[in-house]
């Protein structure tokens, strides 16, 4: 009797020598990995580290192995982490779950985990593991960056108030001047007066503006659940007297409830409905609201009767000070489209606009459907 190859002990031999390898590989792999990696059984006790746990939390194998490392969180996570065991119990790979935890030494390390589910060969849960993410310098250049925002800010709003003590005390004496000397004044002369107050009226508006869109950034209020229909009122609320002065209708669709901040989410509609009745020059500004959920984003829509944009600027008016239109046509500080991207931007989307010149204009930005440190 002739055996097939594949039925040859040498060949038997070959395929064990491969599968060797292959585990060899996978093992150097694991345990060479740049980050420190924890595989666990079913209860939560580890089963095996790499040298890369051991070199950041300073466990040697014998001391971590069979134990449970809930103890190493700070007890502030504990409930979060029960939590995050549950749901990955039901089988979901948990991304980007931010904690803190205590090395032997007793050195904090902030860490992003990843975790995941092990199956055997008919996948049937056997283990879990978990790639943490050392975070700590990362960290430290976030918080040197929030401070230097903070220090930005506070310059921002000295400044402001620097430039807008004299802007104050020139529109004072101007009206003055024309109060106690108007008699002394031609036609001409009363115009270039106008003019000054008129520019002091819009540097001082500028400055307020510019000062509103550098404290976007620095707004370190946590994202809660925002109804958008509610900030939608408030933002209509704001533009009461412009609705009614231009005959304006704003209509909306059912919006949805996203995390945010309501204040900014408010000012971004704000803006984007007051442009669209401003840039509105022969009939009555109809603007309408929509939203639709497109896989993990929600993108809204702003829709419009108006002027409508050139392709061409379709890009340039989202940056500071860029006006396409001369101050006596549509008046204005050039800030209010920035301001909305960096709303946006703050919560994680972007904006954009599709638009004609004379057929009116969709203004589309998105939110992430889920907050974005922790799925």
């Amino acid at each position: 009797m002739v055996l097939a190859p594949e039925e040859r002990p040498e060949a038997n031999h070959s395929n064990l020598k491969n599968v060797e390898s292959q585990l060899r590989l996978m093992t150097k792999v694991f345990m060479d990995s740049a980050d420190p990696i924890i595989i666990r059984d079913l209860r939560g006790y580890v089963l095996e580290i790499n040298n890369e746990f051991q070199r950041v939390f300073g466990f040697s194998r014998e001391e971590i192995m069979g134990q449970r490392i809930k103890h190493l969180l700070l007890p502030e996570y504990h409930q979060l982490a029960d939590q995050v065991h549950e749901r990955r119990l039901r089988g979901e790979a948990i991304r980007n779950f931010e904690a803190i935890l205590r090395a032997k030494s007793g050195r904090l390390v902030p860490i992003i985990a990843t975790g995941f589910i092990l199956t055997d060969e008919n996948e049937v849960p056997v283990g879990m593991a978990e790639i943490l993410k050392d975070v700590t310098l990362i960290k430290k250049a976030h918080d040197k960056v929030k401070q230097r925002n903070r220090d930005l800010q506070q310059f921002a709003r000295a400044l402001s108030h620097d430039l807008a003590a004299p802007l104050e005390s020139m529109r004072g004496l101007t009206e003055l001047l024309l109060i106690d000397h108007a008699e002394q004044l031609d036609e001409e002369g009363r115009t270039y007066f106008q003019a000054i107050v008129g520019a002091v009226n819009r540097m001082g508006q500028m400055i307020k503006d510019l000062l509103g869109l550098a404290q976007i950034d620095n707004d370190l209020d946590e994202f809660q659940p925002v109804d958008v229909s509610i900030a939608l009122e408030q933002a209509l609320s704001n533009l009461h007297a412009t609705i009614q002065e231009k005959d304006a209708k704003v209509t909306s669709e059912s919006l949805p409830t996203i995390e945010g901040s309501e204040s900014l989410l408010a000012r971004l509609l704000q803006n984007l409905i007051g442009n669209a009745i401003k840039f509105c020059q022969n009939d009555p500004p109809k603007v309408h609201v929509s939203a639709k959920q497109c896989e993990d984003t929600w993108q809204f829509s702003i829709r419009d009767n108006g002027i409508g944009i050139d392709p061409k600027d379709q890009e340039k008016i989202f940056a500071p000070l860029q006006r396409l239109h001369a101050e006596r046509v549509f008046p204005g500080t050039g800030i209010g489209l920035a301001t909305c991207r960096s709303i946006v931007e703050r919560h994680g989307g972007r904006i954009w606009v599709e638009s004609e010149k004379g057929c009116g204009s969709v203004f589309h930005f998105t939110i992430p459907d889920q907050p974005s440190d922790l799925e």
